[in-house]
C-alpha cells in the first residue's frame, strides 16, 4: 500500500507524531532552521515549484508562512542576551567567552514553524513520501501500538 493510500486517521497520526518531534522537543532547538528550510525545499520540489512558469497559490501561502517563520527567529532571537552572568545562568558558560548572543527563548519561532511543516508534509504525503528520516512502517506500527494502548485503557 502506497502512503497517500493510508487511512486518514493514520495520516493524521502520522502528522501529529512528525510535529511532535520537530517542534515538540529539543529536536527543534538542535535541527532549526536547517530542518525546517528543509521541509520548504522538499514542498517545493515535490510541488514543482518554478518562478519561469508562475507560482501556484499554495505556493505563495507557503513563502508567506516562511516569512512569519523567518521573522519569529528573528524577532526571538533579538530579544536576546550577551551578559555573561546571564549566560552562565542559562549553561552557556563557553558562549559567554566568545561574545556570542543566545535567544532569551531557547526555541525561537517554535510556534511559527508548523504551518510550515504541515504544509510540507501534506504535500509530501499527497506524493506518496514521507519528510526525510521518516519511514511508512515505523509510522505504521506507533499507530497500531498507540491504538492498541488506547483500547487497552
Amino acid at each position: 500500500m502506497k502512503i497517500n493510500e493510508l487511512p486518514e486517521e493514520v495520516k493524521q497520526y502520522a502528522l501529529d507524531y512528525y510535529l511532535g518531534n520537530e517542534i515538540g522537543s529539543d529536536q527543534y532547538r538542535d535541527a532549526q532552521p536547517m530542518s525546517g528550510l528543509d521541509a520548504a525545499e522538499a514542498f517545493f520540489g515535490w510541488t514543482a515549484a518554478n518562478m519561469t512558469a508562475g507560482l501556484t497559490p499554495e505556493h505563495i501561502e507557503m513563502l508567506r508562512e516562511l516569512r512569519d517563520w523567518i521573522d519569529a527567529i528573528i524577532e526571538d532571537s533579538t530579544n536576546s542576551t550577551t551578559e555573561s552572568s546571564e549566560l552562565q545562568q542559562m549553561g552557556h558558560a563557553a558562549l559567554a567567552e566568545t561574545g556570542m548572543t543566545v535567544a532569551a527563548n531557547m526555541y525561537p519561532g517554535v510556534n511559527a514553524l508548523e504551518p510550515v511543516l504541515t504544509r510540507s508534509f501534506n504535500a509530501l504525503w499527497d506524493a506518496g513520501q514521507l519528510p526525510a528520516g521518516y519511514d511508512a512502517e515505523f509510522l505504521m506500527e506507533c499507530y497500531e501500538d498507540d491504538k492498541k494502548a488506547r483500547n487497552e485503557q
